[in-house]
């Protein structure tokens, strides 16, 4: 019987794909047992957060079944995130980088930049803090009552949340006023200092570049967040969302910090304490909001937070772009994951 050439092709095709993806898989898996021996410490968060988490858990009643048996699902699946994305990239047409300096040096260190970086980060710590004072989940003077202007700048915030909820989308006002603060202090004021301070790092990874290796999870984020409904008010929920946090998180922690850190550290560690800086933030809302009679549920979730950090922080290490983050950023948040 006859055979046709487009059917000897898409045969060719199929079986010069399955090669590609199996060495691709091999080389991911290589590099990954090659490269966490090389970095110890991450290692011993790796053990700590297990540690942690299973003694928070057994310390409210949880039996020991259900405090490991979630926590080895939780890391199968991180750890299968990171297999995914060196896979994709080791298919992808784009150059060789590796987590070694030989390969990928070290840019050159900027101290002043970096400094500013923090100083922001304690100012953004703080003004949470302030921020939960004031709304009476934190007891205590708000801390940045003193600071001239302050009062009257967030007064002026929440009159333009409240005016925008009005006009454009009925969410809370104070998500438009952190929407607001967010863009200004953590997109904008990099933005127009850092290149100052003799920081010039291509705007952070502002692009959708290598969007191929963040494809399989916007798929799925997109395909959770489908699920509930599209229409024209949820795309325009998306897209605040995808602004704030999504955009202004993503871009301050892995877009401006983390490639900072890699002037000082390897590749791994400037992942690894990106994450445990993105983890702290997000203490207090836990600790105050929505964790009030459970602290170790908070020190819990703030671990999840820290371990998430470090899987999207090694995609955007591999992409070398910071969108498609800030998209599955908001649509995590939209969905629950």
């Amino acid at each position: 019987m006859a055979v046709s050439s487009s059917s000897i092709s898409n045969r060719s095709f199929a079986g010069h794909l399955a090669v590609r993806l199996r060495s691709a898989c091999g080389q991911a898996f290589r590099h990954l047992f090659k490269a966490l021996p090389a970095y110890p410490w991450l290692i011993v968060f790796l053990v700590a957060y297990a540690v942690l988490r299973v003694t928070l858990n057994l310390s409210i009643g949880i039996t020991w079944d259900n405090a490991i048996r979630p926590l080895v699902i939780g890391l199968l699946i991180h750890a299968f995130s990171v297999l995914l994305i060196d896979t994709l990239y080791h298919l992808g047409p784009w150059p060789a980088q590796d987590c070694s300096e030989k390969v990928d040096p070290r840019p050159a260190r900027n101290l002043a930049a970096l400094s500013f970086w923090f100083m922001v980060w304690l100012f953004w710590a703080v003004q949470i803090v302030d921020g939960l004072q004031r709304r009476g989940a934190m007891a205590g003077r708000p801390l940045l009552e003193g600071l001239p202007g302050w009062l009257l700048f967030n007064q002026a915030l929440l009159a333009a949340g409240q005016w925008l909820s009005a006009c454009l989308l009925d969410l809370p006002p104070v998500f438009y006023q952190a929407l607001i603060s967010g863009l200004l202090f953590r997109v904008l004021l990099p933005i127009l200092i850092l290149p100052l301070l003799g920081y010039r790092a291509a705007l952070g990874g502002f692009s959708f570049r290598r969007w191929q290796i963040a494809a399989p999870f916007l798929l799925i984020g997109l395909g959770a967040w489908a699920a509930n409904g599209v229409s024209i008010r949820s795309l325009a929920v998306l897209g605040l969302v995808f602004l704030y946090p999504g955009l202004t998180e993503e871009w301050y922690d892995r877009g401006w910090l983390q490639p900072m850190l890699r002037s000082w550290l390897r590749p791994g560690y400037a992942i690894l304490l990106t994450a445990i800086l993105f983890g702290l933030l997000h203490l207090p809302e836990y600790v105050f909001v929505r964790y009030t009679d459970a602290l170790a549920l908070a020190l819990t979730n703030m671990g999840d937070v820290m371990l998430v950090g470090l899987v999207w922080g090694y995609g955007v290490y591999r992409s070398r772009s910071i969108l498609p983050w800030a998209l599955y950023h908001a649509l995590s948040d939209l969905v629950g994951f």
